[in-house]
């Protein structure tokens, strides 16, 4: 579930997995505790998600599309971005085609940066910067899961009419 290669710590969406806050007045243990079981025990339909997403190829089409889904999470109407820049990956190891790579490899060029971007109202060109604002991090990253599994509905259901 953890990508040491990419060390973005994974964000799936609320609708997948409870939010655990703990605040550090009035700390207790036993607190702590209870989200480590609880989070512990979503581990298993967590890894069956990932699974299902990792058995999803895309073509190259489905990987623009998931892309062009993307970009307005991040950047304004009249920000152009290359697709093609957002599903390239940065490392040999995500040079893959299902679902859960794609997934990765869009969210680490979204919140890392370093995309070049045009102002279609200026025409001046620029690097993206990293996101920085974990309130920022969090929305795209559960914006992106929302898009993944849609995108692991439909292909389930285009399966299931297939057969």
């Amino acid at each position: 579930m953890y990508r040491f290669a990419c060390a973005n710590g994974l964000v799936i969406a609320n609708s997948v997995f409870k939010s655990y806050k703990i605040r550090h007045i009035g700390y207790k243990e036993s607190n702590v505790l209870a989200a480590l079981e609880n989070i512990a025990s979503f581990k298993p339909t967590l890894q069956k998600k990932i699974s299902l997403f990792e058995s999803i190829r895309l073509s190259a089409d489905e990987k623009l599309a998931f892309a062009n889904a993307a970009i307005p999470l991040r950047f304004n109407e009249h920000i152009e971005v290359n697709t093609d820049d957002i599903v390239r990956p940065r490392r040999e190891e995500d040079q893959k085609d299902d679902l859960y790579t794609v997934f990765n490899v869009i969210q680490e060029n979204l919140l890392r940066g370093n995309l070049k971007v045009t102002n279609k109202n200026s025409g001046k060109s620029y690097r993206s910067r990293q996101i920085r604002s974990i309130l920022k991090d969090i929305q795209i990253n559960q914006a992106l899961w929302n898009i993944a599994e849609q995108i692991a509905k439909s292909q389930s259901n285009h399966l299931a009419i297939a057969a």
